[in-house]
């Protein structure tokens, strides 16, 4: 929602689930996903806040090898005007991609060392620019929510009735 016009919020949410991979799946509820596929659609819901730094924990551990390469190829792609801080048990996935190694062992840093050095073209350090929802909007959504799972909403009014 973050003040993109309400006529261009399904474009955007249909663009993003396509660069992840996930367009055949578009009409599938969350529960009807696989695990890879979720982890894609949580990839895509981190591409639509649009944030300047990305933290990917095990981005690619539930995925096949096919679809692994596809995301890592994508956080590549974003790496290129964002931060992105990737954490991994599989360092040789990534290895082509990587900038930065830093390994821990028991909360301890024992490896950190600089792999390729990066044009530091991007300013992180930027001010952030605070993008703030109307509360009407947040009103609507969440009334959308609630009656979006009909039998939770029933079942919390009945418990909060008792």
């Amino acid at each position: 929602m973050q003040n993109y016009p309400r006529e261009n919020r399904k474009q955007r949410a249909l663009e993003l689930i396509k660069k992840v991979g996930l367009d055949k799946r578009v009409h599938h509820k969350a529960g009807k996903l696989s695990g890879g596929e979720k982890q894609r659609t949580v990839i895509a819901r981190a591409l639509a806040k649009d944030a300047r730094v990305i933290v990917c924990d095990e981005p690619t551990g539930n995925l096949d090898s096919k679809s692994s390469k596809a995301i890592i190829s994508l956080i590549e792609e974003l790496s290129k005007d964002k931060l992105v801080i990737l954490v991994t048990h599989n360092y040789d996935e990534v290895k082509h991609v990587a900038t930065r190694r830093i390994r821990l062992r028991d909360g301890e840093i024992v490896e950190d060392r600089e792999i390729k050095v990066v044009d530091q073209n991007n300013d992180f350090e930027k001010a952030v620019e605070i993008n703030k929802v109307s509360p009407l909007t947040l009103l609507n959504s969440s009334i959308r929510t609630l009656f979006a799972t009909p039998k939770r909403l029933l079942f919390v009014l009945s418990l909060q009735i008792v």
